[in-house]
């Protein structure tokens, strides 16, 4: 597997809350474990205007697009802007494809 698999993930929790840590994250997932519709614990790599860019385990890279981070948006306030880089949480797995095939 190559660290550079992607994935699109959305962030389960609906509201921006952030969730600790869970005992079901696994750091040795690779792009062949993941599954549509799991969630999984991610961890934020980035933070960018309209996505944050997340990392499934160690080698599985992925994105959230701001329009998958509340079920709420306020038209003055950025969703995105409540993380930082390293933060963790639980997403759902809606779409994925891998880079060295699509």
């Amino acid at each position: 597997v190559s660290t550079q698999s992607t994935g699109e993930f959305v962030k389960a929790a609906a509201g921006g809350e952030k969730r600790k840590r869970t005992k079901s994250e696994d750091d040795s997932v690779t792009f062949d474990d993941i599954k549509l519709g799991q969630v999984y614990t991610v961890t934020v790599t980035s933070v960018k205007a309209i996505q944050l860019n997340v990392l499934l385990g160690k080698k599985v890279k992925g994105r959230v697009h701001i329009t998958e981070v509340t079920d709420s948006p306020t038209a003055d306030l950025n969703p995105l802007t409540q993380f930082k880089q390293g933060d963790k949480f639980e997403a759902k797995l809606i779409g994925f494809r891998h880079s060295k095939t699509h």
